[in-house]
């Protein structure tokens, strides 16, 4: 089982250009959780690490480990946190095509994902089955 003060060791080995913004952030902030944490990972992620598709397909594997073999903390901020803050950053992005951008979302996040935008009534481009 994952936990949740892991999360940052693992992305921070498995993409290393995440560690300057974390460092700045940490400096910044400090530790205010582990939610706020993973909206700013989204963040970065939306910025930096979503293309070319293989490193978004290494990410969004990741994203898919933390939700499965994460303890139940880091599984909930996970999807509640970093997948509904990237879904609101590339829904309000008018400047970006977001059509592919959700390819190479695991099952678990995906179902997730189609989950909050029925429960909110929008339809993500990439993510709403219509």
């Amino acid at each position: 089982m994952i936990k949740s003060k892991e999360w940052s060791v693992i992305i921070i080995r498995e993409f290393p250009s995440f560690r300057p913004f974390w460092e700045e952030q940490q400096l910044d902030s400090g530790d205010i959780g582990l939610c706020f944490d993973l909206m700013e990972f989204s963040n970065f992620a939306y910025d930096n690490l979503l293309d070319p598709s293989s490193v978004r397909i290494k990410l969004y594997g990741l994203i898919e480990e933390f939700i499965i073999s994460g303890e139940p903390a880091l599984s909930t901020a996970i999807a509640t946190c970093f997948l509904e803050s990237l879904i609101n950053t590339a829904s309000n992005d008018k400047g970006r095509d977001v059509q592919n951008l959700f390819l190479g979302l695991g099952p678990k996040s995906l179902e997730f994902c189609r989950a909050l935008d029925d429960f909110t009534g929008v339809k993500t481009a990439g993510i709403s089955k219509e």
